[in-house]
This record gives C-alpha cells, structure tokens and sequence, in this order.
C-alpha cells in the first residue's frame, strides 16, 4: 500500500552538502533504526528494488525545502512514523535542522485503489523531475523507451503489490508492440552522486497506446495503474537516491 510523505525542512540548506543524495539516503535508515534498528539493517541489505523512494530536497514557496519519502510496502509507515517522532530532524552531516512534523504531508494509496480507480485512456504524459535512466547491459540509457520504463514500473508492483493483484509480466511484451513515444521535451542532466557522477533525461514525455481495440480494457487500465504508480515507486535507477522522480500529467493544454 503506497505512502507518499513530504517533509517540510524549515530554512534547510543554503549551502547543501555536495553529496547531499548519500546524506539523506543516510537519514532515511536513521529514522528507520530509531524506531527499529532490525528493520534498518535488513532495509540496507536488500539487494536491489528497496520498498521506498526518496527524492531530493526541493525548494518550496521560496523559504523551505521539503524532502518526498514514498513507501511500497505498508508494513513500512508505522516504524517510519515512529522514528521521525523520535528523531525529528535531519543532518546534513552536522548541520541538524529540525523537521516541520505539524506541516508533514502524507498520501496513501492502496494497490487495488490505484488498480482499479486506473483508466482505460490511451494517452500516458508524464514529467520526470530528476534524471532517469535505465540499465542496458553494462550501460545506462538515458532514452525514454516505453518498454523499459514499464518494466521498471512492473518490477516494483510484482514484489510489493499483495499476490492476487499482481499483473502479467508479459505486460511488458505489450508494450514493445502497442505502446510508443508521441511527444517529448527532454533534456539530459548530470548528477553527482557522491559515489560517482549519473547521467539521465529529465523533462516530459507522452506515451501513446496504438491499435488498443486489440488489447482490451483490463490491459488499458493495468498500463494505466503502473503509470499512476509511477509516482511512488520512480522510474529506473537509483531512485532511493533521488533519480527518476516521476509525475502523471493528469491534464495538459
């Protein structure tokens, strides 16, 4: 069940560290081990596809920065509750500013909500906030190709969402086919991730569904429900490091 919380950081960061995705990275398991150290640890030794998302601080009305914090797994929200109420501030390696804990903002969304409130539209636009990219063999990619971001999207949704809504993986194959790039605005940008420096695409993109009649409307809304999950579970790589920090279009002119 998909949480998504916003942290407000009052007055945070003028002159950020410059390995800030290392450093709130560190945060999270912080408040995580405040409140369950076991939980902590086992969270930093799952290999790959951790059940959270976090993004990187963003300025806000000029005056805070707020930090995004999503949740794919519901057994995650209670310890991350506790631990905030327990360390309620973040440190930016000895610069420790206080949380706005009154002004949190959390938005919770069930697998089967997003799964069955999804539409059977054929048009998916979509702004990706930080870079994205994905992995291609020994390489990255920073191209916006439709099968590999439902993949990525898919692949979380397959491990964190309950057995009896799992979708198809041959979903994917679907895409190859049915699913195609009809407008984009992107750029690619690079970022240091303090372990080393990550290229991707930032911008936005609009997928189309083609020749839909074929698939049907259980395969339209799954497609959809994995672009509206998109927002909580990112898109492709490093994305408990801020990257491919993902948002539906709902409405464009």
């Amino acid at each position: 069940m998909p949480y998504t919380i916003t942290l407000p950081i009052s007055a945070a960061a003028h002159h950020p560290h410059p390995h800030l995705h290392r450093v709130l990275h560190a945060n999270l398991y912080a408040w995580f081990a405040a409140a369950d150290s076991a939980l902590a640890d086992d969270l930093h030794h799952q290999p790959v596809r951790k059940p959270f998302t976090l993004s990187p601080l963003t300025r806000h009305d000029g005056t805070i920065h707020v930090l995004r914090v999503a949740l794919l797994d519901d057994a995650l929200w209670e310890p991350f509750r506790a631990g905030l109420a327990a360390r309620p501030f973040v440190d930016l390696q000895g610069d420790t500013i206080p949380l706005a804990l009154a002004d949190l903002e959390m938005c919770h969304r069930s697998y089967a909500e997003l799964l069955e409130g999804a539409s059977t539209g054929t048009r998916i636009a979509l702004r990706f906030l930080t870079p994205t990219c994905f992995r291609a063999g020994d390489l990255d990619s920073p191209l916006p190709e439709p099968r590999s971001m439902v993949r990525s999207w898919l692949s979380r949704w397959s491990q964190y969402a309950p057995a009896p809504l799992r979708i198809n993986v041959a979903l994917v194959d679907v895409a190859i086919v049915h699913v195609a790039v009809s407008g984009y605005n992107l750029h690619t940008r690079v970022t240091d991730m303090g372990y080393g420096k990550q290229m991707g695409f930032v911008g936005r993109v609009t997928l189309r569904v083609v020749k839909a009649r074929k698939l049907g409307e259980e395969i339209l809304r799954q497609l959809n429900a994995l672009a509206d999950y998109a927002e909580f579970c990112g898109t492709g790589r490093k994305t408990t490091h801020g990257m491919g920090q993902t948002r539906r279009i709902r409405r464009e002119r």
